[in-house]
């Protein structure tokens, strides 16, 4: 932080001329205060640590909240401590940016790991297409038909002959075996009847042989008729015997039938037995890319282990990099919403700033209604005028809103990424039947991403709005007018570089469209332009032979350009004055350093801004007391 001794000076001398118009000497002192509290604010930034920084914002608080000080002093007091809040916030944008870098790392990494588990789905889906589901159906329907039903008693339909089913057949060979197995018991029986009929003639004959007579004659009778009856018996088994005959030649054709058809189906048990064997192999396939899927996504909950020695942890899995990517998150969005704060502050206190100014502006013009403009006085009014100047006060809140949509823009980018990240990743781990990581709040992303997306919008409009009424106001400094409308160029191209991240074409050329015709006003009005974006460069059609005649033809870096004089667009523009928190300078808008996600516009360098002269009496030291007035 650097507080130039001539520009408090001169505030100094300025104020004390106003206390003594007004006849007021508790200003002074409460000025004197402000004073101090600058310097002493300088001198505690100077030291470049956390805690001298903290010590500066104290102190510019301190002077901000001077209520007692003079108009001059309370409006440079609130412009100072503005510009430290921007400039702390770019402090905090930094480690921002740099958390942003890795959390774009950590995505990409997450994605890239996405990707495997995706093409494991890919090769899981091949897999499971070679499930031999139609061949196995087909060899099981087969089989069934074959096996027979209730309904259907052929398996092979022809237009003479029919081939049973397997149930059929089984039942017609029991039937047949029954036929036969009854003819036969049945033989048996008239078999014994014969052999017991033939025992007996053969017994009588016997005794016929012993006997005389008519006993003999009657034997011989009773023997015949045993033999009459056996051979009647042996008649009917021949019957019978003759009657099996074709139930056997049946049960030979059905029995070829039943081999036929249990051949059939232990060809096709067979084949599904070869179709499972197979899909066996392919399943294990299947099943060791689902443990490739699994062990990439990595156990639920699982954090990184530190390496030895103290080594970074390293996180191998996407559970492990989405809980680092958590922690990063939180730390990221603590710091951004500190940053985001303090911009906040900032536009606040530019604003009050500028508040202040207009009334000091207002009273000014009445207080030296009449003053002899050779008196001092006079002099010591414009010097004030000049000074505390509120389009120079307007010109910061303006740069303030600029940053605070362009952190703002990163933030919204940074989301995106995740948010496409989200998108991504949860039909990959429902492809492959996994849940998503605890450490990834789906659900939070999105709102986020809409907030930091509309404030970043929101912002840019305000930045665009201040910028075009520095741009427009009354005669102020060229140099202010200047750096609003180069301003202004920024704030509408970041909206176009922030629709194009967000996949809004049509708004992204509209914006780019307002871009243009911003950039035709600053080159009409002979603002020096700073690096443009590609789309926005301009070749002259013609460029000056000779230079004008009220300057050199090219001025040297840093040298005020008169604001009557042509310029060349295409010279190279003064560098821009460092930002000094204590008193705010017509400068171009400040952006911060662009992450690599963040569309951000190049830095635009203003010209140098005219130091105001000292005014005609000598101007007091700033920590004296200054003299009273005449």
């Amino acid at each position: 932080m650097r507080a130039p001794v001539k520009q408090l000076a001169v505030l100094a001398a300025a104020a004390a001329t106003w206390a003594g118009v007004l006849g007021c000497d508790d200003s002074l002192g409460n000025d004197k205060q402000v004073r101090r509290a600058i310097v002493a604010a300088r001198e505690a930034s100077a030291k470049g640590d956390d805690a001298g920084q903290k010590d500066a914002l104290e102190k510019l608080r301190e002077a901000a909240g001077n209520t007692g000080a003079s108009p001059a002093a309370s409006a440079q007091a609130k412009a100072s401590l503005a510009a430290a809040e921007v400039a702390d916030a770019s402090r905090l944008m930094q480690i921002v940016d740099a958390n942003n870098r890795e959390i774009s790392r950590l995505v990409y990494e997450i994605n890239i790991l996405g990707g495997h588990i995706a093409n494991s789905n890919i090769k899981t889906d091949r897999y499971r297409g070679l499930e031999p589901t139609a061949a196995r159906e087909e060899a099981k329907k087969r089989i069934a038909e074959i096996q027979g039903s209730d309904d259907k008693g052929s398996w092979i339909t022809a237009e003479n002959a029919n081939v049973p089913t397997l149930a059929a057949v089984k039942q017609q060979v029991s039937r047949l075996q029954g036929e036969i197995s009854k003819r036969q018991e049945e033989i048996k029986g008239l078999e014994q009847k014969r052999i017991a009929e033939s025992a007996e003639a053969d017994k009588l004959r016997e005794a016929a042989e012993q006997a005389t007579g008519p006993k003999r004659v009657e034997i011989v009778k009773a023997a015949a008729a045993k033999a009459q009856e056996a051979g009647n018996l042996a008649t009917q088994i021949e019957v019978v015997q003759a009657a099996i005959v074709p139930f056997e030649r049946d049960l030979v054709v059905a029995q070829a039938h039943q081999a036929a058809a249990t051949a059939a189906i232990d060809s096709f048990k067979k084949q599904l037995e070869s179709l499972e064997n197979g899909w066996k192999a392919v399943s294990q396939q299947v099943a060791t890319q689902g443990q490739i899927a699994q062990n990439v996504l990595g156990a639920a909950g699982a954090t990184a282990t530190p390496g030895n020695d103290g080594a970074p942890a390293v996180a191998n899995s996407i559970n492990e990099k989405a809980a680092q990517l958590r922690d990063l998150v939180q730390q990221t969005t603590a710091t951004f919403n500190e940053a985001d704060s303090r911009l906040d502050s900032a536009i606040t206190n530019y604003a009050a700033a500028v508040t202040a100014a207009g009334n000091l502006s207002s009273e000014v013009q009445k207080k030296r209604e009449g003053v002899d403009r050779n008196s001092p006085y006079y002099k010591a009014f414009d010097e004030l005028m000049l000074t505390v100047n509120p389009n120079v006060y307007k010109l910061g809140q303006a740069e303030a809103n600029q940053v605070r949509a362009t952190i703002n823009a990163s933030q919204a980018i940074s989301l995106l990424g995740q948010q496409r990240m989200i998108d991504t990743l949860q039909p990959i781990l429902a492809a492959a039947k996994l849940e998503m990581p605890q450490s990834i709040d789906a659900q939070a992303v999105p709102a986020e991403l809409e907030r930091t997306t509309k404030q970043a919008n929101a912002t840019y409009d305000a930045a665009s709005e201040l910028f075009l009424e520095v741009g427009t106001a009354a005669p102020d400094t060229t140099s202010a007018k200047n750096a609003a409308r180069v301003g202004r160029i920024f704030s509408l191209y970041g909206k176009v570089m922030l629709a194009r991240a967000t996949g809004q074409a049509t708004e992204a050329a509209q914006f780019l469209q307002e871009a243009k015709e911003a950039q035709k006003v600053a080159l009409e009005s002979n603002a020096p332009l700073p690096a443009m974006p590609v789309e926005l460069i301009v070749i002259p059609t013609t460029r000056p032979t000779t230079a004008p005649t009220t300057g050199p033809a090219t001025a040297p870096a840093g040298t005020p350009t008169d604001p009557a004089a042509p310029v060349d667009p295409a010279a190279p523009a003064a560098p821009a004055p460092a930002p000094d928190p204590a008193a705010p300078t017509p400068e171009a808008p400040a952006a911060p350093t662009p992450s690599p996600e963040a569309p951000a516009a190049p830095q635009p360098e203003a010209p140098a801004a005219p130091q105001p002269e000292a005014p005609a009496a000598p101007a007091p030291d700033p920590a004296a007391q200054p003299a009273p007035a005449p």
